[in-house]
């Protein structure tokens, strides 16, 4: 933009000036619906850092007479303003920055105000010479950018077309504003245009809404038209919506009202309003007296008063009844804890409380004397004004009990006993609780030998405590007795296992006696069981007994013919075996065996656990080639201490001895002298298989060592 001289300012400025004289002229002479009044400036106003919309210009009024007859509303509003910025003064313009992000500009009318020029609209520096801007809302673009240039625009953050259908009549104000100083904006004029819509009679009843037609859509509205009683609508435009002579109905009931907190109670129109109405509608109502304090309580008489929207009333009377319902107030909102030692008789000193509407007050309470439940007692405090209007408030009572019980013995007795004991509590005083007697955790009869000693607690229920130690010795000097002075012989076939004898001990009762020996005893023979009876407390005693085991005694039974041979015994089960060579016969399972060859025959007889081998019986009748050897001859037999002979004219290979399972055995044997060791075996009934130069013989033994 070219910076102008300051006389080039100031002629450019006139220019303006004479220019906007010959626009208000104009306009005023060729239109009576756009109207243009304008202010110009005797020398141009200087508008410097007094912020946003902060100076008045003068203002300009628009009336009627400036207008056609019968138009009184805006169809459209634009205002022109000629301004300048500089650095300098708007007498001596500047070509420094001009800062014209701090102009701004406002329009104040009747109706309201709009922005046309908002801070901060311009970015630009320059100083200008004056410019002529022009706010139109319907221009095609919003006045801004870098520096400023004459033109139409619209406003920036404003509205114009607010104003469209109000009534312009009053006056129109400019506010210019700069938020910076040093670098003024200097006003020159400023003209406000002004369009009004054409008057229209819409309900074409002779009057346009400019001509005082306050609904101009309904050809019965209209200044001066008949009044349609009740209709809601202000048919002649007076403004009253019904003009109604007839007053209101006024109904009453009775009422009751409380006296509150402060002493007063208020009765409103509604309280004793019983359906009151008008023949038009709504109504207002008021009552009188409406306000009541304590001197009033009981019947009182109030005037209902209704008025309807045309000031017509009507009145009926009512009967309020005022109540004191309220309760005293305890004058302390928390009353203290009473404290005591152990009981407390009595409460000397009663609370208070204040009643709203003041007398004497009742205190009162539920305690039941004397109070000596230690902890926290809760009583209730009554307050009754005599009125019927009771309230309570409940208060602590906290008895306390800090010494322990004294025990009544300062030391108690030791006892001493044999097996058991079972003690009596000792007692002890307490300062609350009186007599006390004393608890323990120890479980009586104490049976436990030795020295135990029991802690006695003596508890006064109120968290005191006091315990005391007594000392019970328990010594058990007396030994088991057998219950049979003389345990008898016990005799079982195979095996035995015999019933544990029992003893009486003075302290443990009936007990039981235990052994190291194993059962079943399976031993044949006799076995020497030591029992013991041990009463757990260092008392013992030991009793003997013979138990013997006896062996099932098998033997054999030849038939006539020499060949079938049969168990003397039944058994379980069976099984043949050939002595000759100590081996089973495979399938000879029965009580009875038929031998297919000459031979020595034994059975092995089962019963149960036990087994026995029967004698070695020979059979010589199967076939003419029998070998006997009869000159063989085995003894002593039984042999009492494990050695024998075994004498025989032939040779002796070997000497093999066999038990009754068929397993060979450990024995010392001597075949060149016939003789056999064999006292390392247990007594019992054992085969001998002997070889010789001739045959193979088997021959039982009995070993029975003392």
């Amino acid at each position: 933009m070219k910076i102008s001289t300051p006389s080039e300012f100031r002629i450019r400025m006139n220019a303006a000036l004479s220019l906007l004289a010959f626009l208000f002229v104009s306009t005023l002479s060729f239109s009576q619906l756009t109207v243009t009044k304008s202010y110009t400036a005797p020398s141009s106003v200087s508008v410097d850092g007094c912020g946003s919309y902060c100076t008045n210009l003068p203002g300009v009024t628009f009336s009627a007479s400036d207008f056609a007859a019968g138009v009184c509303q805006v169809a459209d509003v634009n205002v022109s303003i000629t301004w300048a910025k500089t650095d300098g003064t708007c007498t001596s313009p500047g070509t420094g920055n001009s800062f014209h992000s701090e102009t701004n500009f406002r329009i104040d009318g009747p109706a309201g105000n709009e922005v046309l020029v908002m801070p901060g609209s311009y970015s630009g520096s320059a100083t200008i010479s004056s410019v002529t801007t022009t706010l139109d809302q319907a221009a095609a673009s919003v006045i801004g950018g870098t520096n400023p240039v004459s033109g139409t625009y619209r406003p920036n953050n404003g509205n114009l077309d607010n104003f469209n259908g109000t009534d312009p009549f009053g006056t129109w104000t400019l506010r210019a504003g700069d938020t910076g100083s040093g670098d003024p904006l200097c006003i020159v004029a400023y003209s406000v245009t002004i369009t009004m819509s054409s008057p229209v009679d819409a309900d074409s009843d002779g009057f346009t809404y400019c001509q005082g037609d306050c609904d101009d859509a309904d050809p019965y509205v209209y200044p001066g038209a008949p009044e349609i009683t009740c209709d809601g609508i202000d048919n002649d435009c007076n403004p009253l919506t019904s003009d109604d002579p007839t007053p209101p109905a006024a109904i009453c009931q009775p009422a009751t009202v409380y006296i509150d907190a402060f002493g007063v109670a208020d009765v409103t129109a509604g309280d004793v309003d019983y359906g009151s109405t008008d023949n038009c509608g709504a109504i207002t109502m008021g009552v009188f007296p409406y306000t009541f304090s304590c001197a009033d309580v009981g019947s009182q008489t109030v005037t209902l008063t209704v008025t309807d929207p045309e000031g017509n009333n009507a009145t009926c009377t009512s009967t309020v009844t005022v109540l004191d319902t309220l309760s005293p107030i305890p004058d302390a909102s928390t009353l203290p804890d009473i404290n005591g030692y152990c009981q407390i008789d009595t409460i000397a000193i009663q609370p208070l409380a204040t009643d709203n509407c003041a007398g004497a007050i009742t205190v009162t309470n539920d305690a039941a004397y004397p109070i000596s439940t230690v902890g926290t007692t809760v009583i209730t405090w009554t307050y009754d004004d005599g009125n019927g209007n009771t309230s309570t408030q409940t208060q602590n009572v906290v008895i306390a009990d800090t010494a322990a019980p004294t025990p009544d013995i300062a030391t108690l007795a030791s006892v001493l006993d044999e097996c058991e004991v079972t003690l009596t509590p000792p007692t002890a005083t307490d300062d609350c609780s009186g007599a006390i007697t004393a608890t323990t955790t120890t479980t009586f009869p104490i049976t436990t030998q030795g020295t135990t000693v029991v802690t006695w607690t003596y508890d006064d229920g109120h968290g005191n405590t006091v315990t005391q130690d007594q000392t019970v010795t328990l010594t058990d000097t007396t030994a088991p007795t057998p219950d049979l002075g003389t345990l008898s012989d016990y005799t079982e076939v195979c095996e035995a296992t015999p019933t544990a004898p029992t003893a009486t001990d003075v302290c443990s009762g009936t007990i039981t006696a235990t052994t190291s020996t194993a059962f079943p005893i399976t031993a044949l023979g006799t076995t020497v069981v030591t029992w013991t009876y041990d009463d757990g407390n260092g008392n013992i005693v030991t009793q003997d007994q013979n138990i013997i085991v006896t062996n099932i005694a098998a033997t054999t039974t030849a038939t006539t013919d020499g060949v079938t041979l049969t168990s003397d015994i039944t058994g379980d089960s069976y099984q043949w075996i050939n002595c000759e060579t100590n081996t089973p016969i495979v399938g000879a399972t029965n009580a009875s065996y038929t031998a297919t060859a000459n031979g020595n025959y034994a059975v092995v007889v089962t019963v149960g656990a036990c087994s026995d081998t029967s004698a070695c019986a020979e059979v010589t009748t199967v076939s003419t080639n029998t070998l006997v050897i009869d000159n063989l001859k085995l003894y002593p037999n039984p042999t009492t201490n494990g050695h024998f002979n075994i004498t025989f004219d032939g040779v002796i290979h070997s000497i093999k001895v066999v038990d009754m399972q068929g397993r060979v055995v450990p024995a010392e044997v001597d075949t060149t002298y016939g003789t056999v060791d064999a006292s390392s075996l247990n007594n019992g009934r054992y085969l001998v298989q002997i070889e010789t130069n001739t045959g193979t013989k088997v021959k039982e033994i009995i070993i029975s060592m003392n």
